[in-house]
């Protein structure tokens, strides 16, 4: 036992030294950019926080020399900082992984210690560099005191201020108070991903395209906040990719799950994933969530893209309710008490919004095929027509003035109402 504990603790003093090496061999490669930066952000999180901070730092500090951190794991897309040429975004890789008798099998080693790394790099930047350095918490107490909380809108995420919601309602302020171009890949990554998906569908022009991203993040874990917001699997969308395929769609499939090349034959090859093209995946996924004509999938880091770009948007199996994403269709998951009595969308928005611990016995589902499919017909025909059915506005009226809805615009699917009329 003895023995156990002073090689644990000799393992462990190692790894300490290697981190803080690892460390100091990162700063002293970027000191030079660092040192031009008048705001340096230190984001902790996961793929959506890399998407938000630099969107958010290029909008609070226009005008301004801006840089953000991020302490990359593998949620991470490394490419992401592409879409800025505003902001630069650098990354601190915050584990290693150990080759362990195969070159197939390994054992990832992460940063257990966050704290201390970032206590560690905020020490040198401000030692080094003149500019005012942020971690996140500095960062969210700024948005914070930078909301005005003059509007019921503010009051309401006022008094929701505990959830995460506030800086997605702040991102959301921002866009429409602080008017910047939005973001974007470079041309020439742009032109080199559509030219592979015209060679592989053998076209010559660029067809509609659709992102379907799918999210498996957090299936091993016990973790609420990942494991509640799991998308169905891909089988799933099998009918409704069917349909946007009738109606010359070309789907491109991103996210955490892969699919088989026997959907190549079935769709006539009108359903890609990176696997399919000799493409880097990460720039395939980031060309996805930002270049399609429409987007399709669940809620996560991915989905904040279209936002950003302002593409149309269902969100599929979405929970918590209070997830807002302006303009956006929303496909919620149903809730089911105790009981087995499915639990009216009402008492989910009044009482549960933000809610990942609902009460013992309660399930969360997935929506069905058919609802999925029904809900994207519906969604193109509103983007068609250009207007939401007469059917849904009395839904939304039926809320009232709640103002979460109210402010994000969002629209759920008639066809979702529905599973309350049963």
């Amino acid at each position: 036992m003895k023995l156990k504990k002073a090689l644990l603790f000799f393992v462990n003093q190692i790894f300490f030294i290697y981190k803080v090496l690892s460390v100091l061999v990162w700063f002293f490669k970027i000191k030079n950019a660092l040192k031009k930066s008048d705001n340096i952000l230190l984001s902790e999180g996961g793929f959506g926080h890399s998407i938000i901070d630099p969107e958010m730092l290029r909008r609070m500090y226009v005008n301004m020399k801006n840089t953000c951190i991020v302490f990359q794991t593998p949620v991470h897309n490394p490419y992401v900082g592409l879409f800025w040429n505003d902001v630069d975004v650098f990354f601190f890789k915050s584990y290693i992984r150990v080759k362990f008798l195969s070159h197939e099998s390994y054992i990832e080693l992460r940063y257990g210690n966050y704290k201390l790394i970032v206590k560690i790099i905020k020490a040198l930047l401000t030692f080094y560099c003149s500019a005012r350095v942020m971690n996140y918490i500095d960062f969210s107490r700024e948005c914070i005191k930078r909301l005005t909380f003059g509007t019921e809108a503010d009051s309401f995420y006022r008094k929701n201020i505990v959830s995460t919601g506030f800086k997605s309602f702040y991102l959301l302020n921002l866009m429409e108070s602080v008017p910047l171009q939005n973001p974007r890949l470079p041309k020439n990554v742009r032109e080199n991903i559509l030219s592979h998906i015209l060679k592989y569908c053998n076209l010559s022009v660029r067809p509609k395209l659709c992102c379907i991203y799918l999210r498996a993040k957090g299936q091993a874990t016990n973790d609420n906040t990942s494991t509640l917001r799991i998308g169905a699997e891909l089988e799933s969308f099998v009918p409704a990719i069917t349909y946007l395929v009738k109606e010359d769609f070309v789907v491109l499939v991103t996210g955490d799950m892969s699919i088989s090349k026997e959907y190549e034959a079935c769709f006539n090859k009108k359903i890609i994933s990176a696997e399919f093209l000799d493409v880097c995946p990460q720039l395939f996924s980031l060309f996805s969530h930002s270049e399609s004509d429409i987007w399709i999938g669940n809620l996560g880091g991915g989905s904040w893209m279209p936002v950003l770009r302002e593409i149309p948007m269902l969100v599929v199996d979405m929970y918590p309710y209070g997830s807002g994403l302006k303009d956006a269709w929303i496909l919620l998951k149903p809730v089911y008490d105790e009981t087995g009595n499915l639990v009216h969308y009402s008492r989910m928005f009044n009482d549960f919004l933000f809610d990942y611990n609902l009460k013992d016995n309660w399930r969360v589902l997935h929506n069905s095929p058919e609802t999925l499919l029904v809900s994207i017909k519906e969604m193109l025909d509103s983007l068609k027509n250009n207007h939401v059915s007469e059917t849904n506005t009395a839904y939304l009226k039926s809320f009232g003035n709640h103002l979460f809805l109210k402010y994000y615009n969002m629209k759920i699917p008639t066809v979702w109402y529905d599973l309350f009329a049963e």
